[in-house]
């Protein structure tokens, strides 16, 4: 029986488990990605009809989703971390990597997001 729970227990990582690795790691740069292409493509726009608050809103709904994208990472971190090995041999182990990637990654893309919003939030956006 103890065999059968353990199976259960790893097939979760290569299924259910492996799709919400690889969207927490994604997570993060589609965010930053969303960001940057968004506000470009609105900054005429918020200029000319003198609402920069929609710049200062997509941001905001970006690090939302990173904020997502980081719990993410860290639950699967979380599970991961007493069964992972540092040898890298087995799929928990390369999971667990990817969750650590995953949680640096958002981390990394959220303040590059953060220090985009801070000259949205001081300056207008025809300057």
């Amino acid at each position: 029986m103890a065999v059968a729970s353990e199976l259960h227990r790893d097939d979760y990582w290569d299924r259910t488990g492996l799709a919400v690795l690889i969207a927490a790691v994604l997570i993060g740069p589609l965010s930053w990605l969303f960001d940057l292409q968004t506000s470009y493509s609105l900054v005429k726009w918020t200029c000319s009809e003198n609402r920069r608050w929609i710049l200062i809103a997509v941001s905001c709904a970006s690090l939302t989703t990173v904020a997502v994208g980081t719990a993410l990472s860290w639950m699967c971190f979380a599970r991961l971390r007493a069964r992972a090995n540092e040898a890298g041999s087995d799929r928990i182990d390369r999971s667990y990597f990817l969750a650590l990637s995953g949680l640096m990654l958002n981390l990394f893309f959220g303040l590059l997001i953060l220090t985009s919003l801070v000259p949205r939030m001081v300056l207008s956006p025809c300057e």
